[in-house]
């Protein structure tokens, strides 16, 4: 098996999960990766399935796909399998040890179930590695500016530096956000204390920054969701746990996160903590 960066891209043929090819081929082209193009052919009960017909059929479009999209200096590999669509990205992501699965989210035809309501925090919460979910493509395909949600809990560290190599690799910027939930003049002192320094360690990676503070009124994925408008982001990073239960702060995100996906107007990048991919025994890790 190649060592080199893999790229994991479901695929349903619809508009919407195409949407998200050129995000797919963009990072590929960054990181020097293989493409994995993933179909799954979900079988109905009591209906007629033809297996071979299927995966013939199946092999037919994706070499369409490659003909007319694909990039002559990208390697594409073909993945067909057959089941529960979320299940299947999940089989083929710890299969082939993915550094990251790119997918549209609401998604027609057979991929459907996969990025509607709790179904899609299925792929988020059980990848083995960092997942980029996005609605739509907006604009000319990249990332300049990224937003940055944190509790600068340990596990926020580990986003931090995630966010560095992405910021690196792009040329982008980060646009760091922390909410404040408490009313004491003290608690939002150590917070800003917390934030300058973050700020700091990401200045001595040679990385273009922006804090803000905002205050907790209310739903919090939709406090970072107006932010990353107000500040014209084009990705948002979340950890897709619940992070730090500091009174200083409202933790980003847990079962918050699946409703960012569904929300966001812009791609959103879901990562867990290392440690939580190890302690489920997932061959993958952080990108990179």
């Amino acid at each position: 098996m190649s060592q080199k960066i893999k790229v994991l891209f479901p695929i349903d043929f619809g508009e919407n999960s195409l949407k998200a090819y050129p995000t797919a081929e963009y990072l590929a082209k960054i990181y020097d990766a293989e493409i994995f193009l993933l179909h799954v052919l979900e079988t109905r009960a009591f209906s007629s399935f033809d297996e071979t017909e299927a995966r013939k059929q199946t092999n037919s479009m994706m070499d369409k796909f490659i003909k007319e999209n694909g990039d002559p200096d990208i390697i594409y590999n073909k993945i067909v399998k057959i089941g529960k669509p979320w299940k299947g990205v999940i089989e083929a992501a710890n299969e082939l040890s993915a550094n990251i699965i790119i997918m549209g989210t609401h998604g027609a035809a057979g991929m459907e179930e996969l990025f509607v309501g709790t179904n899609a925090s299925r792929v988020i919460k059980t990848a083995p590695c960092p997942v980029i979910t996005m609605r739509e493509q907006k604009g000319e395909v990249g990332f300049t500016k990224i937003v940055l949600p944190l509790d600068l809990s340990r596990e926020t560290g580990e986003k931090l530096e995630l966010g560095i190599e992405f910021a690196k690799k792009f040329s982008a910027e980060l646009a760091v956000v922390s909410i404040l939930r408490s009313k004491a003049e003290g608690d939002k002192q150590k917070l800003q204390a917390r934030m300058d320094k973050a700020s700091e360690f990401i200045r001595k990676h040679e990385v273009k920054v922006t804090s803000s503070m905002l205050i907790s009124k209310g739903d919090i994925s939709k406090i970072v969701l107006d932010y990353a408008g107000e500040v014209d982001a084009d990705l948002v990073m979340i950890m897709s746990q619940q992070e730090s239960d500091s009174k200083l702060l409202t933790p980003f995100f847990g079962t918050d996160s699946v409703h960012v996906v569904n929300h966001s107007k812009i791609p959103v990048l879901s990562i867990k903590p290392k440690r939580e991919y190890k302690e489920k025994n997932f061959s993958g890790s952080h990108f990179g």
